[in-house]
């Protein structure tokens, strides 16, 4: 009797004393998701005002194939881009009206020998759009450049520039652009270096095919 009276008893104090406590976790309950909602709406805010401070990116999404003459596949290499200053200088003044942005083209280069031939001298290798005209253009430019701004699949939103070029000499590529330009006549009055950066290098044999895609994208 003694021991059940001091166990009933035990229980009472534990009882108690739960019954104390209870209020005290009920108010530490309100509090708690308030100070979490507190905390988690910060962090968006820091989040947001992260997001607003990066601004505008542009993306420039390389392949390169080269293949032989027969068109087996040599190598495929991939790589990314930036924009450039004066792409970007450019870009503002389309943007202003000032220009109207209506030509693309690619180029490639290498260490000597460079890769193509302009005008009888070892140059950059130029892929253009048909008709377009600047200072890097001559005898051996390849005017195959399609410019595609696809509305489904992968590359969706993006704009796609494709297109290919035999090397004259054997050498390496480790310099790559696209160039973006305004033409109203025969030949292109502004623009420039769009993108571009220097990739590992890339090896090619004269009379290999270089095929090459950009995929251009903004975020």
């Amino acid at each position: 009797m003694r021991a059940q009276k001091t166990w009933k008893q035990m229980v009472a104090m534990s009882l108690a004393a739960l019954l104390a406590l209870a209020p005290m976790a009920t108010a530490q309950e309100k509090v708690a998701p308030r100070s979490q909602a507190n905390k988690t709406a910060r962090a968006e805010r820091q989040e947001s005002r992260g997001r607003s401070q990066e601004g505008i990116k542009v993306h420039g999404h390389w392949t390169i194939d080269v293949k032989s003459p027969e068109g087996t596949l040599v190598s495929h290499t991939e790589f990314e881009n930036a924009l450039v200053q004066q792409g970007s200088a450019f870009l503002v003044s389309v943007l202003a009206g000032q220009h109207t942005a209506n030509k693309w083209a690619v180029l490639f280069d290498g260490p000597s020998p460079r890769p193509c031939l302009i005008s009888g001298s070892p140059a950059a290798c130029v892929i253009a759009q048909p008709g377009l005209s600047f200072a890097g253009t001559g005898s051996s430019t390849s005017f195959n450049l399609m410019v595609q701004a696809p509305t489904s699949g992968p590359n969706a939103g993006a704009l796609v520039l494709q297109g290919f070029i035999a090397a004259d000499f054997s050498t390496q590529i480790n310099s790559v652009a696209t160039y973006l330009f305004e033409q109203t006549g025969s030949s292109a009055t502004a623009g420039g270096p769009f993108t571009g950066t220097f990739p590992a290098p890339i090896n090619v044999a004269a009379g290999q095919i270089v095929q090459v895609t950009v995929v251009i994208s903004f975020s």
